[in-house]
């Protein structure tokens, strides 16, 4: 091998290798900012879905005593304090007035959406995200 064909060889290598580095580069900054744009749509997401459950839960509030467990543990789900053994109790009473066919339909898809919001906490509990 001549000392020519040596320079080339290696000279062919360091451009290859300063592309791939480029192209490795550029993709890592697209990978973080797409990263980052997804961070702020879920975040964006959960904001909204928060909002309707907690109207929904306003929606289930009743003065009537016999809901008064119901509506301490709809108070403490605004607030963001449920246990997970309330959140539990929570989602029984849920799926109860689901169930129920004399409930209103505002109140099944109230009902509905705070199980989807709960179902949610949990899948997020569980795997720590």
């Amino acid at each position: 091998m001549t000392a020519e064909l040596a320079v080339a060889g290696v000279s062919t290598l360091v451009a290859v290798a300063a592309f791939l580095l480029t192209l490795l580069r550029g993709r890592r900054e697209e990978t973080r900012a797409l990263a980052e744009r997804l961070a702020r749509l879920e975040t964006k997401v959960d904001v909204f879905w928060r909002g309707v459950s907690f109207d929904a839960a306003r929606l289930l509030h009743s003065p009537h005593p016999e809901f008064a467990r119901r509506d301490r543990l709809l108070e403490r789900f605004q607030e963001g304090v449920l246990t997970s053994a309330e959140a539990r109790e929570l989602a029984r009473m849920m799926a109860a007035v689901l169930n129920d066919r004399r409930a209103d339909p505002g109140h099944h898809v109230a009902a509905s959406v705070i199980l989807r919001y709960l179902a949610a906490w949990y899948e997020t509990a569980e795997t720590g995200g």
